[in-house]
């Protein structure tokens, strides 16, 4: 008998998740999946969007931000 341990990792760019309907569905998505860590790039997240988020996905999350001057 083996203990293995495996830890699934996705990582998406992911477009459009500032709108409600498509952030539900790809969190149902990713839920489903059971994956141990999930990456997802969206490039026009907001800093107002993060406890948002945190509260409809019911779990951990880490936010990295990157902004480029104009």
């Amino acid at each position: 008998m083996s203990n293995k341990q495996v830890c699934k990792i996705i990582s998406l760019y992911v477009r459009g998740l500032g709108n409600s309907t498509k952030r539900s569905s790809m969190f149902t998505f990713l839920k489903h999946q059971n994956a141990t860590i999930y990456f997802l790039q969206e490039a026009y997240l907001e800093l107002s969007d993060e406890s948002i988020w945190k509260n409809e996905w019911g779990g951990e999350m880490f936010f990295f931000s990157w902004h480029l001057p104009r």
